[in-house]
């Protein structure tokens, strides 16, 4: 999913704005907080690509972990 992701979203702006629309960040850094450490590393580095375009910091912001409670700031 992740290969998928960096193949298709990332770098087509159109794409990068649809997958923030779906709460694609989110998604994400679920994913990254509940995976194993192999996993976690390609989730670090997908968010880091999506992290370049503006608009998507402030889903990272309002990110809020549902174990923790804890944001992603």
């Amino acid at each position: 999913m992740i290969d998928c992701l960096s193949n298709s979203v990332f770098g087509n702006k159109r794409s990068e704005i649809h997958f923030l629309d779906i709460e694609g960040v989110y998604v994400l850094l679920d994913l990254a907080e509940n995976c194993e450490e192999s996993l976690k590393r390609l989730c670090l580095s997908a968010l880091c690509t999506i992290l370049e375009n503006v608009k998507s910091f402030q889903y990272f912001v309002q990110w809020s972990s549902k174990k923790t409670t804890i944001n992603a700031s």
